[in-house]
């Protein structure tokens, strides 16, 4: 650990994970060898970071991802909605914040 001296940015991120105590997998790797200091300073953020942050990543990203594509296809097709003119359940949905819209092609 430093304690005296000036750290900027790239020393910062590198010291940030490694006293991060949500990611001790990190920490422990670097101790024992199976990640050597000089791959250690060439590590992205995304690399460094801890698998519950990875999987949170993910999963925001597949979220995104999906939000992005629904919006663009006009809805996702679903039979789990019941049209209220035609009875029929060939419909598209839309998720829209806290609500739900559903169309039929009647």
């Amino acid at each position: 650990m430093v304690t005296t001296g000036i750290l900027y940015g790239h020393e910062i991120s590198l010291l940030w994970p490694l006293q991060d105590s949500r990611n001790p997998r990190l920490r422990e790797n670097v101790l024992i060898g199976m990640i050597a200091p000089s791959r250690l300073a060439v590590m992205t953020p995304h690399e460094m970071a801890s698998d519950e942050m990875k999987e949170l990543r993910a999963k925001l990203t597949r979220e995104a991802i999906d939000d992005h594509q629904m919006a663009h296809q006009g809805g996702a097709k679903s039979d789990l909605f019941m049209c209220s003119r035609c009875g029929q359940r060939d419909t598209t949905y839309n998720q829209v914040v806290n609500s739900t819209m559903h169309t039929c092609t009647c």
